[in-house]
């Protein structure tokens, strides 16, 4: 079940919904948390029912282990320091030697067949969704029950904590503070209409990023891509066309989603973390992992980059930390080397990054005080071409599609122009084909039509407010990082609970369930 079908919006979350708050009234409202969890459960197995034992599994292991966790730091029992530090060990090695199992088992073999010469039988697995984000969850819980940061709960509210179907499939990434304790002291206090009000408009902006905006995009990214890897030669605007198609569907899928998230869990009374805030705004790639999955980004930086020393060991060991963190990140996306080699790419770009701030630290006359809006506007405009070329591996099959778009983009396999054009250039043109075609490309399969699309879509990532800078005014749920950032003067107005508000959400809900016939999977799914 999609966020983005009729089945979800139109029979799912309403009968969730009104059952949800009819329980509130009338029972203790731990009964209507059972409920949550069991519609969560529902709405896991609606792809594949078999699913639901494998999460089943993962459950019972991660709390039976860290409840010995908690009962040796608290209740005295008789574990000591090392083997209680064993049994943190074992709950990280079991919860990633099942994640290793599902998702990169067919992979390494493969690998090692290809490698080798061997001929090791692969297995037929089904990749248990979501499988990659409850996993880095419990192991995040596990972490805080060895650290004894974990209030006191019963299974049944730890239940609810990883499987609340609003971020269970694609994230966020919560962490036991974030929701447990909200699960554990929530009182039920009536129906709240201002909340609800504000997190069905996050969720029909969420809704509409991906249905109208993100899906739009994949009809014109997935063509380019797909005669990427047939071998076929892209010209420059058809590859540069592709490619921004797909940097902006990946944006507003993955906004959209986590738009919905929060939305939906306001919408039942519970804040979750904003996982997502105009990245493209960025004017640097340490800026950009700020707000590009902002949780997956913490997890990676807390997990990972700061136990193997984060920047405490020189300047080459926090450059040797950021590319493992980084490839660790492309794998933990998928199991295929173009997601290794895209994590490859942005932990180059890190250390560039960081180098260059160190270098600009250095030497203090390389700080132009002049000049600050071209400064500025041209490294967000270096930031995004960056991420762009990154995209092109990581939506590629193959590094044979990657890097024939590439070429493409390059200019490598000629670019379409006017025939009369080619009496201002020199004979022959080096690489560019000048063909009476250009008219034809320009009213054809990628057309000005969908360049405007891009542009537009171009347009609100850089100028527009995002959801919560739109909805600020009626929000507590930002970091200190992210309020700091919607200070910032702003030129739109602000959401309000007035009818031109209502009618404007009607209208973008209206036109989303025009679009709404053939839902598509978000793309974090397959993560």
């Amino acid at each position: 079940m999609f966020f983005n079908s009729y089945e979800f919006v139109f029979i799912f979350l309403p009968v969730t919904f009104f059952i949800y708050h009819g329980i509130s009234w009338f029972l203790p409202f731990r009964w209507a948390l059972i409920w949550l969890t069991s519609a969560s459960f529902f709405f896991y197995g609606w792809w594949y029912p078999g699913n639901v034992v494998i999460l089943a599994g993962s459950l019972l292991f991660n709390y039976t282990v860290g409840l010995g966790l908690h009962r040796a730091k608290i209740a005295n029992f008789s574990l000591t320091p090392r083997t209680n530090k064993f049994l943190f060990i074992f709950g990280v090695v079991g919860n990633l030697g099942l994640l290793s199992y599902y998702k990169y088992y067919n992979f390494f073999i493969g690998n090692i067949n290809d490698a080798m010469g061997t001929a090791i039988s692969m297995e037929s697995l089904v990749l248990p969704l979501a499988i990659s984000f409850f996993t880095f969850q419990q192991i995040g819980y596990l972490r805080d029950r060895w650290q004894r940061q974990v209030i006191e709960h019963t299974f049944d509210y730890y239940i609810l904590y990883v499987v609340f179907f609003p971020h269970l499939i694609a994230g966020p990434i919560v962490q036991h503070w974030e929701l447990l304790p909200q699960l554990v002291q929530k009182k039920f206090q009536g129906f709240r209409f201002d909340q609800w009000a504000v997190g069905l408009t996050i969720f029909v902006l969420g809704l509409f990023k991906k249905v109208v905006l993100a899906d739009r995009m994949a009809e014109y990214a997935s063509p380019v891509f797909m005669k990427a890897e047939q071998w076929a030669n892209i010209h420059f605007v058809e590859a540069w066309g592709g490619a921004l198609a797909y940097t902006f569907q990946i944006y507003f899928d993955f906004s959209g989603y986590s738009d919905m998230a929060v939305g939906l869990g306001l919408m039942f009374g519970f804040q979750l973390p904003v996982n997502f805030f105009s990245p493209y705004k960025a004017s640097s790639i340490i800026e950009f992992w700020q707000y590009w999955h902002i949780t997956l980004s913490k997890f990676l930086k807390n997990f990972l980059y700061i136990p193997m020393g984060g920047n405490r060991h020189g300047r080459y060991g926090r450059y040797r930390n950021l590319m493992v963190t980084m490839i660790i990140g492309g794998l933990w996306h998928g199991a295929g080397w173009t997601f290794i080699l895209w994590g490859m790419l942005h932990g180059c770009y890190l250390v560039v990054n960081h180098a260059w701030r160190g270098v600009k630290k250095k030497y203090g006359f390389l700080r132009v005080q002049r000049f600050r809006l071209v400064r500025e506007w041209s490294a967000r405009l270096l930031t995004f071409l960056a991420v762009v070329i990154a995209w092109v591996f990581f939506r590629a099959e193959t590094f044979h599609g990657g890097f024939t778009l590439l070429q493409g983009m390059a200019g490598l396999h000629g670019i379409l122009l006017p025939l009369g054009w080619s009496r201002f250039l020199p004979d022959g043109g080096g690489t560019l084909l000048f063909s009476d075609a250009f008219w034809a490309f320009f009213l054809g399969d990628f057309g000005y039509k969908q360049w405007l699309f891009i542009l537009a879509l171009w347009v609100i990532a850089w100028f527009f407010p995002n959801t919560f800078e739109f909805m600020s005014g009626y929000l507590n749920l930002l970091e200190q990082y992210l309020q700091e950032r919607i200070q910032r003067p702003r030129r739109f107005p602000n959401w309000q609970p007035r009818p031109l508000y209502a009618l404007g959400l009607a209208c973008l809900f209206v036109s989303v369930l025009s679009f709404m016939y053939s839902p598509s999977e978000f793309l974090y799914f397959q993560f």
